[in-house]
């Protein structure tokens, strides 16, 4: 259909752009090599039917590359055999949570947790058309998170899996 084909290639235009005017690769633009990890959210949150639970699963897997990156920012990515995740651990809470994709078993993990305010107040389709909200509720998952010592991204994962069944 034309509206997918046009999701297509505004990623598509995306990319590249970020390869040829940032001189860059995506995996460390995305994940702060432009300094600014609201704006490539953003950037994938416009994107026509990505939205903000979508931008925040594609960051989420992008920062999982990064781990094993060496972060040098060229336009191929360069692998390193040991994950580092440090580059993460620096990012403001408020950052880190635009690498957590809230859906309904995330959601559903969260509150289980104990974890409320907007994770509480409202469901999870509600959470997710609304970038503030997704946002919102993805922080308070980070702040409880790090109280936790858990890495936000893998606790996302492991709700996920755990809700799905897929990880029993």
């Amino acid at each position: 259909p034309l509206d997918r084909k046009q999701t297509w290639k505004q990623a598509i235009a995306l990319s590249d752009s970020i390869s040829e005017k940032h001189c860059t690769n995506p995996v460390d633009w995305f994940t702060g090599g432009n300094s600014n990890v609201s704006q490539g959210w953003q950037s994938l949150d416009d994107i026509k039917y990505i939205g903000p639970k979508i931008a925040s699963w594609l960051l989420r897997d992008l920062s999982l590359m990064r781990d094993y990156s060496d972060g040098s920012g060229g336009r191929a990515l360069r692998l390193q055999p040991k994950a580092n995740r440090s580059w993460y651990w620096k990012l403001p809470e408020e950052c880190q949570a635009l690498f957590v994709p809230v859906d309904a078993r995330v959601h559903d993990g969260a509150k289980w947790c104990g974890i409320g305010g907007v994770l509480k107040r409202y469901g999870t389709n509600k959470i997710q058309l609304d970038p503030d909200l997704h946002v919102e509720a993805a922080t308070q998952i980070v702040r409880w998170a790090r109280k936790n010592a858990y890495d936000p991204r893998d606790l996302d994962i492991y709700w996920y899996l755990m809700g799905s069944g897929k990880g029993k």
